[in-house]
């Protein structure tokens, strides 16, 4: 009797290290494809950067209530401010809307965004963005899409000098 409850002891402890086996052996693979996918993550993220920082356009992301979230280095080409200067800044805050004469334009831009904001439709505009050292400012064009990234509403922007606007408009048709 203490035989058969030997050997079916020995029987279970055998059976349980082989399902220990197996499951290592399955944990390896899923850390090994894990890795694989965090490295290839880390690779298109590189990538995306390089892209994005490296544009002659302004590529910013603003949260619903219109503060920049996030901007690349092409503020430093056009608009003499560095990107970190810019992050938290309300969109609007951007404006040149030093002159009288952009007191209307701004009103319309404020209008434009509320009905951006409404209709969730892309929009563009023509918009005179503050310079970092010079007193006047520089007119862009600019380009607003709501987009939705792991359940989060954004806004994806870019702002592109008139002439690259145009020169990128006529390769394009």
């Amino acid at each position: 009797f203490t035989m058969g409850i030997a050997l079916t002891l020995a029987n279970r402890f055998i059976q349980a290290h082989n399902r220990a086996e197996d499951l290592n052996i399955d944990l390896e693979r899923g850390v090994k494809e894990l890795r694989r996918a965090n490295s290839e993550m880390s690779r298109s993220e590189q990538k995306y950067r390089i892209l994005v920082d490296g544009s002659n356009e302004i590529v910013f992301t603003l949260n619903t209530e219109l503060t920049i979230t996030r901007i690349n280095s092409a503020t430093m080409r056009l608009l003499n401010m560095r990107p970190e200067q810019l992050i938290g800044v309300p969109f609007l805050e951007m404006l040149d809307a030093g002159r009288q004469d952009q007191n209307v334009e701004s009103d319309l831009l404020r209008e434009k965004l509320r009905g951006f904001i409404g209709s969730r439709k892309t929009t563009s505009f023509r918009m005179r963005f503050k310079h970092g050292i010079r007193a006047d400012s520089r007119e862009l064009m600019v380009r607003l899409e709501f987009i939705e990234v792991e359940g989060v509403r954004e806004i994806q922007g870019r702002a592109a000098s008139l002439i690259e606007d145009s020169l990128l408009k006529f390769l394009g048709s």
